[in-house]
């Protein structure tokens, strides 16, 4: 007898194409504060922008200090930030 595996992955479908090198991010409600510093913001990556150069991917976790907008898609806050304005990332 064999037992099939299924796996179900929902995947968030975003109706958003950022241009050139600008990036769709999700938020992230964590961060590290240290002392006497402002902490940078940080984010996952959802979606890339138009260029074909990207250094960070889909999933990346990104950090900022500043630059970015705020957009809302169907009722949820993101980042739209373009790549240059980024402190660094975590693949």
């Amino acid at each position: 007898m064999k037992i099939k595996k299924t796996k179900t992955i929902k995947k968030a479908e975003i109706n958003f194409v950022p241009m050139n090198d600008k990036l769709l991010v999700r938020l992230d409600n964590s961060m590290v504060v240290m002392e006497g510093a402002e902490p940078p913001k940080s984010g996952e990556v959802l979606v890339l922008g138009t260029d074909p150069n990207f250094k960070v991917q889909v999933g990346s976790r990104v950090f900022w200090n500043y630059g970015g907008r705020e957009v809302e898609i169907d009722g949820e806050k993101y980042l739209v930030i373009s790549e240059s304005e980024l402190l660094g990332y975590q693949k």
